[in-house]
């Protein structure tokens, strides 16, 4: 394979709508890692975790019945609901009685008509950063006991789940040497809504390539999409028949970029 050179574009939101603007809101602030946690940065597991409860891509019995791969949509626990990603996680009274322990339960129980995504994002604006962290937590173990009970019958008590999320916490934040863990975090807004809509003061970059096989006569597209800091967000590639001149291919990779970039509502600043 005979790869080009790159091409490198800054790229920033546009403001279109406020469900859009919170949409990148919340997934770039779970794949950035909790930057406006102050001192509570979020493990990668529990990142990838969100962002797929954000995309509901979690295979709740819901999303599973949808893809004809359950012949219920019906909640194994309760067998009195559908499964939908909101049920397993908030509504359920399997969680409800973990929830019900803890400062958060009049939050949920408030905001019951709200989907996973909205009531993620709702409570960064509604808790401090310490105790946001441990909401992100206890939602991600409780997730966690929901498929130990399915597929290995392990039954964990509401006290067990709560300690456990402590006991991560602390663990997890000793093991950062530039995070420590203290009850006296500042009570600030996590992602501000005030003067909505407001373009976020956060950048990225993209950077996009094309490589060409000769023999096979094809070549491919890819793009990696990057913080400023340089952790990758996202990658993609893309096929193509049929082989041309290195500059035409780069222009080619590039237009892939942008286009991908522009159908999602990303476009760059130049």
């Amino acid at each position: 394979m005979a790869p080009t050179q790159s091409i490198h574009v800054i790229i920033k939101p546009i403001v279109n709508s406020t469900k859009m603007i919170q949409h990148l809101r919340i997934i770039l602030f779970f794949k950035l890692g909790g930057n406006r946690c102050g001192h509570f940065p979020l493990a990668p597991k529990l990142k990838h975790f969100l962002w797929r409860a954000c995309h509901d891509i979690l295979p709740t019995s819901h999303n599973l019945f949808k893809r004809k791969a359950l012949p219920s949509p019906c909640c194994c626990r309760c067998l009195c609901h559908d499964e939908t990603l909101e049920h397993a996680l908030f509504r359920c009274p399997t969680v409800q009685e973990v929830w019900i322990l803890t400062i958060f339960h009049d939050f949920i129980d408030k905001n019951d008509f709200l989907t996973c995504m909205a009531l993620l994002y709702l409570a960064t604006t509604t808790f401090i950063a310490r105790d946001y962290h441990y909401f992100l937590c206890l939602v991600w173990k409780l997730w966690q006991c929901k498929n130990n009970w399915l597929h290995a019958g392990l039954h964990t008590s509401p006290s067990q789940v709560l300690d456990w999320v402590a006991d991560y916490i602390y663990q997890y934040q000793s093991c950062n040497t530039n995070c420590f863990y203290t009850s006296q975090t500042p009570c600030v807004s996590l992602l501000s809504t005030e003067n909505e809509p407001h373009i976020p003061s956060y950048s990225l970059q993209i950077s996009v390539d094309a490589a060409q096989d000769v023999r096979l006569n094809k070549m491919g597209f890819g793009m990696v999409v990057q913080t400023c800091q340089g952790e990758i967000l996202l990658t993609l590639a893309t096929p193509w028949s049929g082989i041309h001149q290195p500059l035409i291919m780069e222009a080619h990779a590039l237009y892939y970029a942008l286009s991908w970039c522009c159908n999602h509502f990303i476009y760059p600043d130049a």
